[in-house]
């Protein structure tokens, strides 16, 4: 079947931009391209798009699907035989297809060959289960998972399936997060999870196919994660046992001292910017992490002082602060200035929330609620206006 190039060449050659020499030589250079391709294996020298292969590749997995629903659904009035016979002659004709295709028409029909080798994978699972219900064979489902994984993987790397080689590392990763021990690396099981990773990635190496490597990229993660979760709870519990061994007082001085440090950095950073000059933490460039720390001072603060006259003092500092920030950096940063109108809201909500509530009934906490509210709308747009002004002026005098 020619190509679209190929047959813009024949068009080429009638309408007579070409002679034939020319189009004889462009044919034999297109038809050595695409054998270069085949025989060194690499699929964008001779792939490309088919309709028919992609809807092949459906059907395929379609025609899985039902094999599975419709062996399961009468497997009991199929002798035993039969029913192991059928099996393996499903996998030997999904892979004997899959090979049949390859050295009929090579990397062209690639969907097509993956498809059937998909077929075989679909029937060896499938049969596994069955037959091991059959006879009643013990295992559960982790078991499987590794018989799957292994049986998909080996049969993979021998006729050099990457659909066959994506199962096996689903059914892998299932494995290892499903296990007893997924949550420690110093185990067999990992260890093994480790080499089946590594050898599929070193697989699609060898076969050049980025999107299944970046697929077992994608395994390795999720089943380390398990791990890496575990080590994460063991060390905030080590650092909140640390903290609570902190005096209370400590604790307190510490957090404030991080709160008015920020708030210099902020200052200084803007209107001072040559006095630390030689300080990074002090440079305007800084100002998003500054704000940052202060705020995660504010949040420390609030857990430590948690009753009334703490709670009123530590949200007029957070009020104080934010205010600072609007200040020196509201009309640059949109990140500082709506961060500071959130943390402003809902540091008067909590004051309010715990304080106000309990004197008054439910209709008065709203109505002060709503009047608080009046009054910061009308400041944020009292100093929005005094932004703008401010920017006018600057560039006027510019």
């Amino acid at each position: 079947m020619a190509t679209l190039i190929e047959r813009q060449i024949d068009d080429w050659e009638k309408r007579g931009v070409i002679d034939a020499d020319v189009a004889s030589a462009l044919r034999g250079d297109i038809g050595a391209t695409l054998a270069a391709g085949e025989r060194k294996g690499t699929p964008k020298a001779s792939r490309r798009f088919s309709f028919f292969q992609v809807v092949a590749f459906f059907a395929a997995i379609s025609i899985a699907a039902a094999i599975l629903i419709f062996i399961a659904a009468n497997w009991d009035y199929v002798p035993r035989i039969a029913r192991a016979g059928g099996v393996m002659a499903l996998i030997v004709a999904g892979y004997l297809g899959g090979a049949l295709v390859n050295a009929r028409y090579g990397l062209r029909r690639r969907i097509i060959e993956e498809a059937c080798y998909l077929l075989g994978g679909a029937a060896f699972v499938g049969g596994v289960a069955l037959i091991g219900q059959m006879y009643h064979i013990s295992g559960d489902e982790r078991d499987a998972a590794l018989l799957y994984a292994a049986g998909l993987g080996f049969s993979g790397f021998a006729v050099r399936s990457l659909a066959l080689a994506a199962a096996a590392a689903g059914w892998m990763v299932y494995w290892q997060i499903d296990g007893p021990n997924a949550d420690t690396i110093l185990s067999l099981e990992f260890l093994l999870f480790a080499v089946s990773i590594g050898a599929g990635i070193g697989f699609a190496s060898f076969m050049k196919s980025a999107w299944l490597r970046r697929i077992y990229y994608v395994a390795g993660v999720i089943g380390v994660l398990p791990i890496i979760g575990n080590y994460l709870l063991e060390a905030l519990e080590w650092l909140a046992g640390t903290y609570d061994a902190i005096p209370v007082n400590l604790r307190i001085s510490v957090w404030l001292f991080v709160l008015l440090a920020a708030a210099l950095a902020l200052v200084v950073g803007r209107f001072r910017p040559t006095l630390f000059s030689g300080v990074p933490v002090f440079s305007s460039r800084r100002a998003g992490r500054q704000f940052a720390l202060g705020l995660l001072a504010i949040a420390f603060l609030h857990g430590e002082l948690s009753d009334d006259a703490g709670l009123i003092v530590v949200s007029s500092l957070s009020v104080l602060y934010v205010l600072i920030a609007l200040y020196c950096y509201g009309r640059d940063r949109q990140a500082i200035r709506y961060i500071s109108y959130v943390v402003f809201a809902g540091e008067i909500l909590v004051v309010y929330g715990e304080t106000v509530y309990s004197m008054l009934g439910t209709s008065g906490f709203f109505l002060a609620l709503g009047l608080v509210l009046a009054v910061v709308a009308f400041a944020v747009y009292r100093l929005e206006r005094l932004w703008k002004a401010r920017g006018k002026r600057e560039k006027t005098d510019a």
